[in-house]
Order: structure tokens, then sequence, then C-alpha cells
């Protein structure tokens, strides 16, 4: 069902739901690009490697997030595979309690332990120029997490992680999960002006041309920018904001959907006050938020 899909002389991927990328370093050995969701898509994943007779050299990480990084610790057992992610995710690998702590603001609620939001940990080691084989580069793409990498290989090929989402998820969910949202415009900006010949990224199609791609989530971004000013255009509570987010969108609601846009939530209503869009008032014991026009 999930085969090889070959994309360049050295360059391949498996079109999971959060796809690995697989790049040959030598004639018998590979490199992952994430391990996507969990033990069984690391097991199908290694399978598919050694049926062509190649070993599994190490695994980068895009990002931290347990959808990239499930499969890490099956994979590094199996093989003793080296681990590497960017400074900033790094720990969130190795310890994976982070992600529904950073998700959550606090110790997490039993809801979010699963493993879409916990993955098993793994030994992971910095991600710098240094360790990559000839022929993979690195790009910081920051936005999404605060340390998330693409990977570019001598193909033309560029794994782009979770930088742009698909306009079907987009149209559903209202926002992506974002933490940063200048890096995250930033990283558009970034994709634009890249002269590769192939896009990858981990929810969406692979496209020759990622303009459209930028400019849909590019329009998610300052959509969510407008509906935070707007809705605060009298005082409003977070829970408040958090409340019209889940109205105007088909998102069910749970815990888990509550969790992720509420944090996205979080990070607008920062920016906005950061730059002087959004007054905060401390009043009556709560905490409200007022577009400062």
């Amino acid at each position: 069902m999930f085969g090889l899909k070959q994309v360049g002389e050295n360059t391949y991927y498996i079109d999971f739901p959060s796809k690995i990328g697989i790049y040959k370093c030598s004639e018998k050995e590979v490199c992952f690009i994430d391990s996507s969701n969990d033990e069984g898509t690391g097991k199908r994943a290694l399978k598919l490697i050694r049926e062509q007779g190649w070993e599994l050299k190490a695994i980068f990480n895009t990002h931290c997030h347990a959808d990239h990084v499930g499969g890490n610790a099956y994979l590094q057992s199996e093989t003793g595979c080296k681990i590497y992610c960017s400074e900033m995710d790094m720990g969130a690998v190795n310890h994976t309690i982070l992600n529904p702590i950073m998700l959550h603001g606090g110790y997490p609620l039993k809801e979010l332990f699963n493993k879409f939001y916990l993955a098993k940990e793994s030994v992971c080691e910095p991600l710098t120029p240094n360790v990559l084989p000839h022929g993979l580069s690195m790009v910081d793409l920051s936005g999404h997490t605060l340390g998330m990498c693409g990977f570019k290989t001598d193909d033309g090929v560029f794994f782009i992680a979770d930088s742009v989402t698909s306009e079907k998820t987009l149209e559903r969910y209202m926002a992506t999960y974002l933490v940063d949202i200048p890096k995250s415009l930033d990283t558009l900006d970034k994709l634009l002006k890249s002269d590769s010949k192939l896009f990858i990224a981990s929810h969406a199609e692979a496209t020759e041309d990622i303009s459209g791609l930028v400019e849909i989530n590019r329009k998610s971004i300052f959509d969510m920018l407008m509906f935070v000013k707007e809705s605060c255009r009298e005082k409003i509570t977070h829970e408040g904001l958090v409340k019209l987010m889940f109205e105007n969108s088909s998102v069910p609601f749970n815990m888990s959907q509550y969790s992720l846009l509420s944090s996205t939530l979080r990070s607008y209503v920062s920016y906005l006050h950061n730059i002087g869009e959004l007054e905060l008032i401390l009043e009556d014991n709560t905490v409200y938020f007022k577009t400062d026009l």
C-alpha cells in the first residue's frame, strides 16, 4: 500500500499520512527524514528499505512532534541508527512529555496521553550541518515549532515538513498549529524563493510549484489575525475566543482539538499584543483582550 516513491537519483519518500523522506548516502546506506507516526509505520518503512538491500544509518527529524518522531524508538532499537534534530526541538524528542506540556500549558490531561501527542522517547543528538551526509543540507523553517528544519537533497528535492498545510485541511480546521507567527511568514517567503524542483510537505501532495500552497497558507495566517482582531472589538477572554473559533469552523469539539486550537490562538494573541495591536485588560480577576483601535 505504501511503497517507495523515487523522486531523484538518490531521493525517495514513503507516502504515509506523515511522510518519510529517504536519501541514499551510499550504495548500502540510507537516512530517513522523519519516522512518521508510530512503531507500525517504522516497521513498514524498515521492511521497505531492507527489501532494497539498504541499511538505515540515521534519522533526521524535521521537528519534535509525535507524528514525525513516532517511529524513532523502534527504528533506533532495531538498527542502532543515530537520530538528529535541531537543538531547539531536540529536548522534546528525548523527553516527549514536553510536547503535550507545551500544547496544554501545564502537565497534560490524560486525554493527551496518546500517540498523536506523546511518542516513545529516543536518543536524539543535535542537528548540525557537519552530521549531514554529502548531498543533504538543512534549512531553517521555524514557525510551526521554534526549531523546525527542512532538508534539501542534491536531486533538487526539498522536504519542507509542516511549513505548509493542504487547502482541504485549512478549510476544515480554520487554522494550522503555529508557535511563532512572524517566523511562519518568513518560512513561507523562503519557500517562494527556493529553486528546488520538487517540494514535499509532510501532509500535502508533493508539488513542483509551491506558490499556490504558500499563498493559501499565507492567507490563512492573515485571515486568523483579522479574525482575532475583529473578535476583540469588545473585550473578550481567551476562552471566549476559543468558543468563537469552534463556532466558525467545522472542527469537532473535543479535548484534542481544543488543545490545538487554544494553543495556536495564544500564539496569534501574543503576536498581536506584542506589536501593539491588541490591548491586555486585567479586570475583576479576569484577563481580557481588546483591539487597540
